[in-house]
């Protein structure tokens, strides 16, 4: 099964919606997810979403939620003690924030563990940080997706 390794804590209102997400894709189309960042906060939205579901505007869901089977997952978690801000510059950032969720994100792309890496994060870091990790040397990808115009990154 693919795996992704998602940073769970870039972007705006991460790592809610960011796990949110992640969960519900996972779901839809049946790949393995890891999901880095501060531990107990990804667990606190994973236990929300077994709990609640995932509040969606799809007028055909019932009551306007998703509802996805967490346990049936194959799930990951990461921890990372660190988190590069959007403010900070994105070269010494990454050199001086080893344990962040992005790099760690990063390293489970180059070491194997999975085979696709998924963030939102500062334009300068998602160029600038591929080149900063030993053996790691792939681009990523930026889509725009319709639903909230921002800017999704793959490789």
């Amino acid at each position: 099964m693919t795996r992704i390794a998602i940073d769970a804590m870039g972007g705006d209102h991460a790592p809610h919606e960011i796990v949110k997400g992640a969960l519900w894709a996972a779901d839809e189309y049946n790949v393995a997810i890891e999901l880095v960042g501060k531990e107990d906060e990804i667990k606190k939205v994973i236990d929300e979403v077994k709990r609640d579901g995932i509040r969606t505007s799809n007028i055909n869901s019932p009551k306007g939620r998703i509802r996805v089977d967490v346990d049936k997952l194959d799930i990951k978690i990461t921890p990372a003690s660190e988190v590069i801000e959007m403010g900070e510059a994105p070269g010494q950032a990454i050199r001086k924030k080893k344990d962040s969720s992005i790099v760690l994100a990063v390293k489970a792309v180059a070491t194997g563990s999975c085979c696709r890496r998924f963030y939102r994060r500062s334009y300068g870091v998602k160029l600038i940080w591929p080149r900063q990790i030993t053996g790691y040397r792939k681009t990523g990808y930026c889509y725009n997706f319709a639903y909230n115009e921002d800017t999704c990154c793959f490789n």
